[in-house]
């Protein structure tokens, strides 16, 4: 397989369902989430992914959760944007891994866009059902499935540079 080149014109992260119920210590669902998403270091995960893409100069793009759920992305104003923006590369991360990541990550996929998913920038409410979405979903569904380590060093070495795919 080919390494993704990860380019600051090019590639954008997309940040699917960033909802304060499930991300902030007072969210109605934190407590349900909570162990899996500190288990795997959720937060700091996606705080360290929004640096690196900031300094790196590439661009975050919002996803709500009416445009995972529908099973695709072409929500016609993110898919319109993404492509005005010139954007080929998508990175995907954020709730929940079984869900909207895999709708997104797959919808991505059949417009054409090369999709990297985060394993340790997603999360669900069980270590089970996080197992299945990153074992049976994330690698038929994405080109590139990496650790917020690899990516953070990728996009900090260099504004085009390569990285080998986690699997």
């Amino acid at each position: 397989m080919a390494k993704p080149d990860y380019r600051k014109d090019s590639t954008a992260l997309l940040f699917v369902d960033p909802h304060s119920d499930f991300l902030s210590e007072d969210g109605r669902m934190w407590q349900r989430l909570k162990p899996v998403a500190e288990e795997t270091g959720l937060l700091a995960n996606l705080k360290a992914i929004g640096r690196a893409m900031r300094r790196a100069g590439m661009p975050v793009f919002i996803v709500p959760p009416r445009c995972s759920e529908s099973g695709t992305i072409a929500h016609a104003d993110l898919d319109r944007q993404l492509r005005q923006h010139g954007i080929t590369h998508v990175i995907v991360v954020g709730l929940f891994a079984n869900a909207s990541i895999e709708s997104t990550a797959r919808s991505a996929m059949e417009l054409g866009y090369h999709v990297t998913w985060i394993l340790d920038a997603t999360a669900a409410f069980t270590r089970d059902i996080m197992h299945a979405a990153h074992e049976l979903g994330g690698p038929p569904k994405a080109h590139a499935v990496l650790k917020t380590s690899d990516l953070v060093q990728s996009l900090s070495s260099s504004p085009s540079s390569q990285i080998a795919p986690a699997f």
